[in-house]
């Protein structure tokens, strides 16, 4: 409207003025949209188990009628088929279940009949148990039970042996021991500080390998299930042949159909081996691979036997004459004495009888300095130990 008016008249303060006119008209005011959501309420995170309880019923499903019990802290479900849903009723289920886990501080429903009842309202001011009703035609508010339902439903749906007790009884132990999404931890171990036994193994894994949440995504040829919007199967078999977009694949059923699809609406079948991820190879670096016929570098350990003095001289023939110390124990075998050879000749320092190497000593590098032609002549700087 007011795009429309700017293409003929202007005034002051225009837009101000046709937002007042639109606002008191009684006929716009009536037909509008509803506004946009807003932001989902988060509960406060209780601090301890079974302090915030929300319960809803379900139903009719298969002709039966449940009603469901979370704990908001540990995620602990439970689930009772009803007779009826009257107020009674409802109490006769609550009692059983506050005899188990006691009596709450909080509980939270919706606006149904039987919780809006004088006598449920006594019940639970009897046993000091304050009621959070939530708002009405607003379901998403109790929406730790919302979704506790639909899982049930999904659950249920599912388990087709035995009659309803026993599927509900299957259910609910698995419920239990499986760790939460967002606790990370069983129900069971929240609420009664303990792992349930069960016919699995009792163990524990930190992080299991592979679980890291990495993108989706599929390739030609992958078997995938494909998302049906027609019929009453939701989810029927398909092969993807090609890639429409970021996140849009063709697939083609096995009737010969080539549907399109998002990635949210295509599920890998159990099996299918992913192509996209390569299992990571062990890289060798070039310098540590041997060619045939070559011997692996000699280890730093195995020059242990060559004495450092000597090793270092191999390097350094100019080095200034030092003094030697004798073999304990051992008398020592003079030799030849060399004049020292210095520059300057007031440098010149008496040099003491050289020690010979002990013939029980290998040296593991140069030559027997005492067995050379020249002796320990030609290596002035050679220092014996």
């Amino acid at each position: 409207m007011k795009a429309l008016a700017r293409c003929y008249v202007w005034w002051p303060n225009m837009d101000d003025a046709i937002t007042a006119w639109v606002s008191a008209c009684q006929a716009c005011q009536e037909s509008r949209p509803v506004p946009p959501a807003a932001k989902g309420h988060t509960w406060e995170t209780p601090k301890t188990p079974w302090s915030r309880v929300h319960i809803d019923l379900a139903g009719p499903f298969h002709g039966r009628t449940f009603m469901v019990v979370v704990d908001a802290y540990s995620k602990w479900l439970e689930v009772a088929l009803m007779p009826s849903t009257t107020t009674e009723a409802v109490i006769r289920v609550l009692r059983g279940l506050f005899l188990t886990h006691g009596c709450p501080d909080v509980l939270v429903s919706d606006n149904g009949p039987q919780f809006k009842s004088g006598t449920f309202e006594r019940y639970l001011l009897g046993l000091g148990i304050r009621h959070a009703l939530t708002a009405p035609f607003y379901p998403s508010s109790n929406r730790q039970a919302e979704r506790m339902v639909r899982s049930a439903k999904e659950a249920l749906a599912r388990l087709d042996r035995g009659d309803w007790h026993e599927r509900v009884a299957e259910y609910l132990f698995v419920q239990h021991i499986t760790p939460h999404v967002v606790t990370g931890r069983s129900p069971a171990e929240l609420l009664m500080g303990r792992r349930l036994r069960s016919l699995h193994p009792d163990f524990a894994v930190a992080e299991p390998p592979g679980c890291a949440n990495a993108p989706r995504s599929f390739v030609p040829g992958n078997q995938v299930f494909a998302r049906n919007f027609v019929g009453d199967i939701p989810w029927v078999l398909a092969t993807v042949v090609g890639v429409t977009g970021p996140r849009s694949y063709q697939v083609v059923l096995e009737d010969g159909r080539l549907w399109r699809r998002h990635i949210d609406q295509l599920r890998r079948r159990v099996g299918d081996l992913d192509t996209t991820m390569v299992p990571p190879t062990a890289l060798v670096a070039p310098e540590q691979t041997l060619t045939d016929g070559e011997a692996p570098p000699t280890p730093p350990s195995q020059t242990a036997g060559v004495e450092p003095n000597q090793a270092a001289s191999e390097g350094l023939p100019d080095l200034p004459q030092t003094q030697t110390t004798a073999v304990p124990d051992i008398p020592p075998t003079p030799l030849a004495e060399i004049p020292p050879t210095a520059a300057d000749p007031g440098d010149l320092v008496s040099t003491p009888p050289r020690v010979a190497p002990q013939p029980q000593q290998e040296l593991c590098g140069p030559p027997d300095l005492a067995s050379s032609p020249g002796g320990l002549a030609e290596f002035p700087s050679a220092q014996l130990i």
